[in-house]
C-alpha cells in the first residue's frame, strides 16, 4: 500500500509540473473557426471499485470490497465554426482511459464523438442537430442500473434533431422533433440490454417575458429490443427470447415548461408531463404479464446564477425503467439533485452537490419473495475545489460519495472516491 502512494503522489506531481514548463497559450483561430486541445491527467482513489457491500459468506464471495488506484487520462479536441447571427457548427472528440494500479484487468477506455448545428437564419428558421456517440467500457452501468460495477463493452448513439420556424416578431415558436437513443452490447450475454428507440414530437412556444419561454410539448416513441434466438458463447450457451414476449413499447407524453434565452440569470429547462406507456407483448419469456402504465415524469436541468460568483442548479428527473428485453420487470426512477458552484478571489472555484433518487420496483430480485418487491435509495454527495493557475491551467482536488440501501440487502453498497487532477484546455 505504501508503494502505492508513492507512485501515486509521483505522477500527481509530474502531471502538475510538466504544463508549467509550457508557455502560456490562447484559444486556436482560423478566421471563423475555433480550435480547442484538451488533456486532462486525473488520480482516483476508490475504495469499493466494484460497488459491492463486502458481505461475502463461504459459499458466494461475489460481495467482496476491492479498493484501488486508478490512472485516468482524458484528451480532447472541439472545433467550434461560428456562423455570424446565425448560429455555430461544433464537432468533437474526448477520450478517458482508466488505468487500474493493482486490478489492471479493469483496464478500460471510453471514446466520444460529438457534432452540433444550431442555426437560425433571421428569417425565423430555426434548424439544430445534435450528434452524440459513444464507445464504452466503464463500470458505471447504465441507467437501468444494469451490472453496475462490471466492465462490458457497449456503444450508445444519441440523436437530436429539431425543424422549426419562429414567427410574430419573434414572440411564438413551432417546432418539430425527432430523437434517436440506440445502445448495444458486444457481448451475447448481455443482449437483452439492446434497443432502438425512435421519438417524434411537436413543440408550441410562445415568449412571455423578455427572455422566458413557456412550452407544451408532445412526444410519441417507440423502443425496440434487438431479436436474439440464442448463441454459443465462451462454452455456455444462452437462450434467447421470442420476439413476441420482448418489452418493446410505444408511449405518448405531453409536457410543458419553461426554458430561457442566452445571456439570462436562468438557464436550461423546466419540463414536468405525463407519460401514457403500452407494450406490443403482454407476457415475457417466463409467463409473467407485463402491464400497460400511465405516470408523471420530468426532466429538469435548470442553472441559476444567483451573483456574479455564484450559480445554483437543480435537477428534477422522473421516468420509468425496463430491467431487459426478456423480462416483465421495471421500476420508477424519480430523483432529484442541488448543485452550487462558487468563484473564490477569482482563480478558485468549489463545487458541492447532492442527489437522491428512489428506484421503485415492480417486483421482488429473482430468486427472493419474502419482503415485497424491490426498493432502492441512492445517495450521491460530491465536493471540490479547483484552482486556475494560468487562463489554460486548472488543477483540482475532489471527494465523492455514493450509497445504495435497499430493502435487498445483496444490492447495497457505500463508495467513497478521493481525486486529484491537472486540464490544459488551450
Amino acid at each position: 500500500m505504501k508503494r502505492d502512494i508513492i507512485f501515486s503522489c509521483v505522477v500527481a506531481v509530474i502531471l502538475l509540473l510538466i504544463p508549467t514548463m509550457l508557455l502560456a497559450q490562447g484559444n486556436i483561430n482560423f478566421g471563423n473557426l475555433k480550435v480547442i486541445p484538451i488533456i486532462e491527467g486525473q488520480v482516483v482513489y476508490d475504495d469499493n471499485i466494484y460497488m459491492k457491500n463486502g458481505n461475502d459468506t463461504p459459499t458466494d464471495i461475489t460481495n467482496k470490497k476491492v479498493s484501488d488506484l486508478i490512472y485516468h487520462l482524458k484528451p480532447g479536441l472541439l472545433l467550434n465554426f461560428n456562423l455570424p447571427e446565425r448560429g455555430d457548427i461544433k464537432l468533437g472528440w474526448n477520450g478517458d482511459w482508466a488505468f487500474y494500479n493493482t486490478e489492471n484487468k479493469n483496464n478500460w477506455n471510453n471514446q466520444t464523438f460529438a457534432l452540433g448545428v444550431d442555426y437560425k437564419p433571421p428569417s425565423g428558421l430555426i434548424f439544430g442537430v445534435n450528434e452524440e456517440f459513444r464507445l464504452k467500457q466503464d463500470p458505471y452501468g447504465a441507467p437501468n442500473q444494469y451490472d453496475v460495477g462490471r466492465v462490458t463493452k457497449r456503444w450508445e448513439n444519441d440523436l437530436k434533431s429539431k425543424l422549426g420556424v419562429a414567427w410574430g416578431n419573434n414572440t411564438f415558436r413551432t417546432i418539430i422533433l425527432y430523437n434517436m437513443y440506440e445502445q448495444q452490447y458486444f457481448s451475447n450475454f448481455d443482449a437483452s440490454q439492446n434497443y432502438t428507440l425512435n421519438e417524434f414530437g411537436f413543440s408550441a412556444e410562445g415568449r412571455f417575458l423578455p427572455r422566458t419561454w413557456g412550452f407544451v410539448r408532445y412526444l410519441y416513441g417507440m423502443q425496440n429490443y434487438a431479436s436474439f434466438y440464442g448463441a454459443q458463447t465462451d462454452g455456455v450457451y444462452l437462450a434467447g427470447f421470442p420476439d413476441d414476449r420482448k418489452a418493446d413499447f410505444k408511449y405518448n407524453q405531453v409536457n410543458v415548461g419553461l426554458s430561457w434565452d442566452q445571456g439570462s440569470k436562468l438557464s436550461g429547462e423546466l419540463s414536468v408531463g405525463y407519460m401514457w406507456k403500452r407494450y406490443n407483448n403482454s407476457l415475457d419469456t417466463a409467463g409473467n404479464v407485463r402491464t400497460d402504465r400511465d405516470t408523471w415524469v420530468a426532466a429538469t436541468n435548470i442553472n441559476f446564477d444567483a451573483t456574479a460568483t455564484t450559480v445554483l442548479s437543480l435537477n428534477l428527473a422522473r421516468t420509468t425503467r425496463d430491467q431487459a428485453a426478456d423480462s416483465s420487470t421495471f421500476f420508477y426512477d424519480t430523483g432529484i439533485g442541488f448543485n452550487v458552484r462558487q468563484t473564490i478571489l477569482t482563480r478558485f472555484f468549489a463545487t458541492a452537490g447532492v442527489l437522491y433518487s428512489l428506484n421503485d420496483y415492480n417486483t421482488a430480485p429473482t430468486g427472493y419473495t419474502n419482503i415485497g418487491d424491490r426498493s432502492d435509495k441512492n445517495y450521491i454527495a460530491n465536493a471540490g475545489l479547483d484552482y486556475k493557475i494560468r487562463e489554460w491551467l486548472t488543477c483540482g482536488i475532489a471527494y465523492k460519495y455514493n450509497k445504495k440501501t435497499s430493502n435487498y440487502q445483496n444490492f447495497e453498497f457505500v463508495d467513497n472516491q478521493a481525486m486529484a487532477n491537472v486540464k490544459i484546455v488551450y
